[in-house]
């Protein structure tokens, strides 16, 4: 086991983050955000801003598994250490289904969905509901996406809980639902462990409001970001969305 850990976090250490783009494409979520506040006057939002920070997912994931390993208490750690890898690379199917084919240690590498359905009472089965609700966000499957995430949502962790309430805001984004939307927006912002993270899903709401044509509503989150001390990538980004709905900059 000990191997498979420190594997593990050569390849997060290693690796970088996998974005929801086009086949082939690999870009930033900022950088994403940026090309399209270019290109789209009227912000409809979508999963390219919608995106789970998976840094932080990794996070959580990382967490879970070095605990459940060292404590030896929990098999759906470890069968979530050996799929992530696919998840990394993109392969979502494979991810979300498993790898039968291959096994390690003689134990077959089963996928995202079993580990969530499973161990749905651990906290490494809510994790893996977290990235199976990101391989179907990756997708473009909202339906599934939400559900997974919805099972996400009721992990102690708030990191977690962030990551699960940010992705069922993209999908509700998507199904047109802006006021859920907006909803799980907030809800991630205070669960947001850092000032950027909190800032990120803050710009997502206001987007959001951008969308429903709600011109007062959006000022007021990119102002709130833009008042903010601590300054982040964030902080243009409001700007640019104020000089969007033709307001002042302060």
């Amino acid at each position: 086991m000990k191997d498979e850990k420190s594997n593990f976090e050569e390849q997060m250490a290693g690796n970088e983050p996998v974005e929801f783009a086009k086949p082939g494409e690999k870009r930033t979520t900022l950088e994403k955000i940026q090309k399209y506040v270019e290109k789209n006057n009227k912000m409809v939002m979508g999963v390219a801003i919608g995106v789970i920070v998976l840094t932080a997912i990794f996070f959580v994931a990382k967490h879970f598994i070095t605990k459940g390993i060292e404590a030896s208490n929990t098999q759906a750690s470890v069968s979530l250490s050996r799929i992530l890898p696919f998840y990394q690379v993109g392969e979502f199917q494979t991810a979300l289904d498993g790898d039968p084919q291959n096994k390690v240690r003689g134990q077959e590498v089963i996928g995202l969905k079993k580990i969530a359905e499973e161990f749905s009472g651990t906290d490494a089965g809510k994790t893996a509901a977290l990235f199976a609700g990101n391989c179907y966000l990756g997708m473009f499957d909202y339906k599934n996406a939400a559900k997974y995430f919805e099972m996400a949502a009721k992990s102690e962790s708030d990191l977690v809980k962030e990551g699960a309430n940010a992705g069922l805001g993209a999908c509700s984004s998507e199904d047109n639902k802006l006021d859920d939307a907006v909803k799980y927006y907030e809800k991630a912002s205070t669960l947001a462990i850092t000032p950027a993270e909190k800032q990120r899903y803050m710009l997502y709401a206001g987007l959001v409001f951008e969308k429903k044509n709600d011109k007062e509503k959006a000022e007021k989150y990119y102002r709130e970001i833009i008042n903010d001390m601590q300054r982040t990538e964030f902080t243009g980004l409001a700007k640019a969305g104020l000089t969007r709905l033709g307001m002042i900059i302060d």
